[in-house]
């Protein structure tokens, strides 16, 4: 990835790769280090050890610079950056086991995966965080399918969530995912104070998970990596 370009490179890993957690000695801060011991279990522990390394080896090999040169930081919001400046956007997201990470050169990015999974009391969970667009498209899907899709809309407002910088704390509500003639997705945000918007890409992940990665501008350039 050279220059400045709104491609957008996504590594997907399906699991817990041995290797990559041999090196939590070297690789993982100390700071890090102390993180991973508040997980209780230790399922948790080697789940957050891979994100954090796995992460890691990906941006120094786009960097062209060691694992450990890499110095993160936060926003006040929680988004991860790296802490010297550097011609990059990323942005992370795990469910279970599968880890994955959006990378550009020059297109902000934020990005989501859930596990399609059983949702309690489905019903007030839409109408509590899915605007009236939005749950009027939720009113023409078949119940069969309806689980699927609520999440599908999920990973859509949280990655623009993430690719906006404002944290988890930001109301799924205050963001709307619209389809275009076209099919495409776009999320924007309604309150006064924020009216970005932002174009939604699907990643295929699998049946089991739902995945979406927002970007600022629009591109068809898009490739998916396996990892390892």
């Amino acid at each position: 990835m050279n220059g400045i370009s709104d491609a957008v490179e996504i590594w997907i890993s399906t699991q817990l790769n041995e290797n990559v957690l041999d090196e939590a000695p070297r690789l993982l801060t100390s700071a890090e280090q102390t993180l991973q011991s508040t997980y209780a279990f230790a399922k948790d522990r080697r789940r957050f050890t891979f994100r954090r390394i796995f992460r890691r080896l990906v941006l120094a090999k786009y960097l062209q610079c060691t694992p450990e040169a890499l110095e993160f930081s936060s926003t006040t919001t929680g988004k991860p950056l790296l802490k010297s400046p550097q011609p990059i956007f990323f942005s992370a997201s795990s469910s279970d086991c599968k880890t994955v990470l959006a990378i550009s050169s020059g297109n902000e990015v934020g990005i989501d995966i859930e596990r399609i999974r059983p949702l309690p009391d489905i019903d007030a969970l839409i109408s509590k965080i899915y605007t009236d667009y939005e749950q009027s498209y939720l009113s023409s899907i078949s119940p069969r399918l309806l689980t699927r899709e609520v999440l599908r809309l999920w990973t859509f407002k949280e990655a623009a969530i993430k690719a906006n910088g404002l944290g988890l704390a930001e109301l799924l509500a205050n963001y709307s995912a619209f389809r275009n003639s076209d099919g495409e997705w776009t999320v924007q945000g309604l309150k006064s104070t924020n009216q970005s918007i932002w174009n939604i890409i699907e990643i295929p992940v699998g049946s089991h998970h739902s995945c979406a990665v927002a970007t600022q501008r629009r591109t068809k350039n898009v490739r998916v990596n396996w990892w390892p």
